[in-house]
């Protein structure tokens, strides 16, 4: 699961990759849930990025709160899931583009804040699922879910989180794949980033511990 990273802010960058109109101008850097970050999706064939909060609000949401527990999307369940069905059903896919996500690596039994990259400076390209969501004054607010796989059998996501808790990862799409997805194309088996194209830096600061 993930619960914190980096927005990937350059948009020339992601236009070049995937020949969009940006209409994003949002410059957070740290996301967690609540917070604003890019979000690419498209419509008749175009791609757009977009502005989104980081938490995927259904149409039924009385307020912003269930974002606390709509940031990630179990690909094993999305389908069902209330919060996410309707999401689900209609195709609304996007891409989170990240230039890192955060996961806790434990050592010493300490939570350790871990930084999560492509080793090759790419964004990380995460599917997702978004939603446009209405709040009691008629205001619109875009919102995205991360899907996330199993990552017990994959040597390096599964070294993050408790040691008792199941492992588990977002899904990290290679350009083509992103592409597909955008598409609307559905995965029979959701792909899976190669642990040799990620690295990881541990951040030793108990300020950030209560992150996570």
């Amino acid at each position: 699961m993930c619960s914190h990273f980096e927005n990937h802010r350059d948009r020339a960058h992601l236009s070049t990759l995937f020949n969009l109109t940006p209409v994003s101008t949002t410059d957070n850097v740290d996301v967690w849930p609540g917070y604003d970050a890019h979000f690419i999706t498209q419509a008749e064939g175009t791609n757009f990025l977009y502005t989104g909060s980081f938490g995927l609000m259904p149409n039924w949401a009385k307020n912003q709160k269930i974002q606390s527990k709509t940031y990630n999307a179990r690909t094993e369940t999305v389908a069902q899931k209330p919060s996410f069905k309707l999401a689900w059903q209609q195709r609304q896919h996007c891409i989170i583009p990240a230039q890192a996500i955060y996961e806790p690596k434990y050592e010493a039994a300490r939570a350790l804040p871990t930084r999560i990259y492509d080793r090759y400076g790419a964004p990380l390209l995460i599917a997702g699922l978004w939603n446009t969501w209405r709040n009691g004054e008629g205001h619109a607010i875009n919102s995205f879910t991360m899907l996330t796989i199993g990552a017990a059998a994959h040597s390096l996501m599964k070294q993050f989180h408790h040691p008792d808790d199941e492992k588990r990862m977002v899904v990290m799409l290679n350009v083509e794949q992103a592409k597909q997805w955008l598409g609307g194309e559905r995965f029979s088996d959701y792909p899976v980033m190669p642990a040799n194209n990620l690295d990881y830096d541990v951040e030793d600061d108990s300020a950030q511990l209560a992150l996570f």
